[in-house]
């Protein structure tokens, strides 16, 4: 395909997106794909990122383009890759599978110049831009939205059931892929470049499965051991609890829960795909499960839903269907979901609350509110909790993230620009022991 080919396809992929906002943008990227064979792997990847760097750019242009994803397509190539008016018209010439000719208003739109404001300028949604400044300096808060425009790391995470991250590294690395360890976790693989793990022996033996290292380190905060009863509350597709599984050699208890039984059936087949037994599959709102299960577990996981903000860069179409009304309804969703399941920790276990977010809103002011509402717990990092206690993976991460830029006194913030990886969040609540009154 010629360069103006490639650009009508994504224009045309753009605008399905846009018209289909209630499915996310890669699958209706690889639908695309899938019912036009004839496009080859170099065009897909040409027309995937004039596709990726377009909605990234989305709420910068929202005002002038509305929608119009043909319009948004000639303001990117305007301003991000600098393409004159003769350059575009060239390129929109109206020839064969080329996008047709511009309009007048289009050439006059081309003239205009924009003046953006603080929000557009960082492509943040405008009702979510005051969010993002309660949450973090405007140092940080421009240093992140600058990384939002860039693509996402290519991680993997290791099945230590099956293999070691050395071999997994030397065998891949003679299979041609340019791979590095991870520099915080130590089970993870990053790629130096995209490239396609189709059909690879690693990935369909279950060695190897593909997890941000952000999410392997809330994994591994837990420090599931062997002999724990688990529970991954908010497990979806099971990216944590196949590593949780891992952590605690495939022995001990571990429920992963969902309130979708399609999530659980996924979660199924990886579980399958690795050589997983510890594992049991529970449907989330089964209040007998709840109540069977009442101070029981040493660990729970809540992964809770959130606005996914930390994931923008991999899923650059959250930013323009992600509202203000959308977070404060999380709120009250995460605030429920901490409230059922804290019962079921037993004395002494942890809770630890995650999130892909990178706003206050959803992270540092639930466990606020989490701790004024529930006295049994305390944060793994309070002074009163004894060193031989305290979550030592927790602990020394936080230390060795610590920056001047970010609030760690609830929990420990991941952001792109300053970690590599996605915007997680995480904090560890444990369960006070208590004294049992005994009459003399």
């Amino acid at each position: 395909m010629q360069a103006p080919a490639q650009i009508q396809a994504a224009i045309d992929a753009c605008q399905l997106i846009f018209d289909q906002r209630n499915i996310p943008a890669d699958k209706l990227l690889n639908t695309y794909f899938r019912e036009r064979r004839y496009i080859g792997s170099k065009d897909k990847r040409a027309i995937a990122a004039h596709v990726y760097t377009a909605l990234r750019l989305v709420p910068r242009y929202i005002r002038v383009t509305d929608d119009n994803a043909r319009l948004l397509m000639l303001m990117v190539l305007r301003d991000e890759q600098n393409l004159s008016a003769a350059d575009l018209r060239e390129i929109f010439s109206g020839d064969a599978y080329s996008p047709q000719k511009l309009t007048k208003f289009e050439m006059c739109r081309l003239d205009a110049e924009d003046e953006f404001t603080d929000a557009e300028k960082y492509a943040v949604p405008a009702e979510l831009h005051s969010l993002f400044l309660d949450s973090m300096s405007e140092e940080s808060y421009e240093a992140l939205a600058a990384a939002y425009l860039t693509e996402g790391t290519f991680d993997l995470r290791v099945n230590t059931l099956k293999s070691t991250r050395e071999g997994v590294l030397a065998l891949l690395t003679a299979d041609g892929f340019e791979v590095s360890p991870t520099p915080l976790s130590p089970i993870g693989i990053r790629f130096n470049k995209r490239q396609s793990l189709e059909g690879h022996p690693l990935f369909k033996e279950g060695i190897i499965e593909v997890q941000d290292e952000g999410s392997q380190l809330v994994a591994l905060s837990c420090e599931a051991a062997s002999k724990m009863t688990v529970l991954d509350y908010c497990a979806g597709a099971g990216g944590k609890t196949l590593a949780l599984a891992a952590a605690m050699q495939n022995k001990g208890q571990l429920f992963a829960c969902d309130i979708h039984e399609w999530r659980l059936k996924r979660a199924r087949e990886r579980i399958k795909r690795a050589d997983i037994h510890n594992v049991r599959c529970q449907l989330a709102d089964d209040s007998k499960f709840l109540k069977r299960h009442s101070k029981f577990f040493d660990r729970v996981l809540v992964d809770a839903p959130c606005s996914g903000t930390g994931t923008w860069r991999r899923n650059p179409d959250m930013k323009f269907k992600t509202t203000a009304t959308d977070i404060a309804e999380l709120q009250t969703l995460q605030r429920a979901i901490l409230t059922k399941t804290a019962p079921m920790v037993k004395p002494g276990g942890w809770l630890i609350y995650a999130t892909c977010s990178v706003l206050k809103a959803e992270n540092h002011d639930q466990i606020a509110w989490f701790l004024e509402n529930h006295p049994e717990f305390t944060l793994a990092t309070n002074d009163s909790i004894k060193e031989d206690v305290k979550p030592a993976f927790y602990t020394n991460l936080t230390k060795k993230l610590m920056t001047d830029n970010l609030d760690n006194t609830l929990g420990l913030q991941l952001l792109p620009h300053a970690h590599a990886t996605d915007g997680f969040f995480m904090s560890i609540l444990i369960r006070n022991y208590v004294k049992e009154n005994i009459d003399a």
